[in-house]
């Protein structure tokens, strides 16, 4: 609860009955406002698509909505829900393409720093849950192929990166999250890292992390060096 979804301003909407399966609902071009009453948060999105059919032994939603353009080139959100009867089972997958990561800084308060960082992602999250709409796991696949990160206590200016990649599995029941073929170049220096995690009811993390660097030269130590180990012994 606490979501309110509008929709405003229809244009070219229509609903039609596919001659080739039972049943069928297609909307095309709505713009969509989503008002968050809870955090107090609005989004607008100005081209909406969404779909819902009936599949082998249940039903099959799709979504796509058309994000502003980032650095010249489309962006969009895309939905893929299944819904297994048999089961009571959904699957949720997100896909999610040349997202910036300023526009979740603008929306999500608890995310501010991305606002200083310059990355564009594209990821893939997969979920799947029951009638009480209770996530059992969620696995996330991200890459971005180039941009810059910065925080004041680790860098004077922007680093750049290349070639960001992450694959996770957070598994609701255990608490656990594995992160697994994660890897990102900075400063021509490339570093590869997996963790075994265990989240205790969202309160503190704990765990494994083990992070590698194929090829390190003596003259790359110093502009990779973080900012608040300057002027100690480290």
């Amino acid at each position: 609860g606490g979501v309110v979804i509008e929709r405003t301003g229809i244009e070219q909407g229509h609903a039609f009955r596919d001659s080739e399966r039972p049943f069928c609902r297609r909307i095309d071009r709505r713009r969509l406002m989503i008002e968050d009453h809870i955090i107090g948060l609005s989004w607008f999105l100005p081209d909406f698509d969404v779909s819902l059919s009936r599949a082998d032994y249940g039903l099959k939603a799709d979504m796509t909505i058309d994000l502003p353009p980032v650095r010249g080139q489309p962006s969009s959100f895309g939905l893929l829900l299944n819904y297994d009867r048999r089961q009571a089972k959904f699957n949720l997958l997100a896909d999610i393409r040349n997202l910036d990561s300023m526009i979740l800084a603008g929306k999500i308060p608890s995310l501010d720093i991305l606002r200083d960082q310059d990355a564009v992602m594209n990821a893939l999250v997969h979920t799947s849950f029951g009638t009480d709409f209770q996530p059992k796991h969620f696995i996330f696949k991200i890459f971005s192929k180039e941009g810059s990160l910065y925080h004041p206590e680790v860098t004077k200016t922007p680093v750049p990166y290349k070639n960001l990649s992450l694959s996770a599995v957070y598994v609701q029941s255990t608490g656990k999250f594995e992160v697994r073929k994660t890897q990102v170049t900075l400063r021509d220096v490339t570093f590869k890292a997996e963790a075994d995690l265990v989240n205790k009811n969202f309160r503190s993390v704990t765990g494994e992390v083990r992070l590698s660097i194929d090829e390190l030269k003596h003259s790359s130590i110093d502009p990779l060096w973080p900012e608040f180990l300057r002027g100690d012994n480290s």
